[in-house]
Parts: structure tokens; C-alpha cells; sequence
């Protein structure tokens, strides 16, 4: 076994016991899926109808959610066919969530933890 490395960065410290290659190998599939990831974001966000775009992720999952004004049918089918298109493109392991969320009709702080991604 390769002995722990201490990789040190402002305050925290993080240490593993396998070579940083090692580490690095294991995360390139996710870093694969970035560009698709990115381009499912900017073609929600992109929408006029967007107030808040947020990004939770555990595991192979990863959920986006999708803040608007107002429940509208046709804004909701566009952001699921966009899911759909996207989802195409990027690996079978990797499981995409969509969540539409009217404002009138939910409150925010009512909804999980996610990372604000884009708001206008």
C-alpha cells in the first residue's frame, strides 16, 4: 500500500492513502459527463420562465431543479423533452432528475438542499 499523502489547501486538510493518479482515474467518469451536464443546464436555464436553477447530486444521481413563476403544462413538457434529449448523450450509470417547481404553488424552503446553478 502507497503510503498517505497530506494534500493541504487553506484550511482543510484532506489525506488518502492512494496515489492523487489513483484518485484522479477514479473520478474521470464523472468529469466525462460535465459537458453534458453543462449543456442540459444552459438549455433549462436558458428559458425565460427560469427564475432559479439548482443542481443536487448523490452518487450517480444527479437532480436538477427548475424554479418558475407559475405551474404552465407547455413550459414543464419543453423542460422534460430537454431532459430527455439530454439524457441521450450521457452515460447509462449516470440517472438524471428533473424537478419543475411553480413558486405559486410550493415554497422554496420547502424543497431539499441544492446549489444554485443560475437566477435571474
Amino acid at each position: 500500500m502507497a503510503p498517505s499523502r497530506r494534500l493541504q489547501g487553506g484550511d482543510h486538510m484532506a489525506v488518502t492513502d492512494r496515489p492523487i493518479e489513483v484518485v484522479l482515474s477514479t473520478m474521470t467518469p464523472v468529469l466525462d459527463t460535465l459537458p453534458g451536464l453543462l449543456a442540459l443546464a444552459s438549455s433549462l436555464w436558458q428559458r425565460p420562465s427560469v427564475q432559479r436553477l439548482g443542481c443536487s447530486s448523490s452518487g450517480s444521481n444527479v437532480d436538477f431543479w427548475v424554479l418558475t413563476p407559475s405551474d404552465d403544462a407547455g413550459e414543464t413538457e419543453y423542460f422534460f423533452s430537454v431532459k430527455r434529449d439530454h439524457q441521450q448523450g450521457l452515460p447509462s450509470w449516470l440517472h438524471i432528475g428533473l424537478h419543475v417547481v411553480p413558486l405559486d404553488a410550493v415554497r422554496e424552503e420547502n424543497l431539499p438542499h441544492f446549489q444554485l446553478l443560475y437566477q435571474r
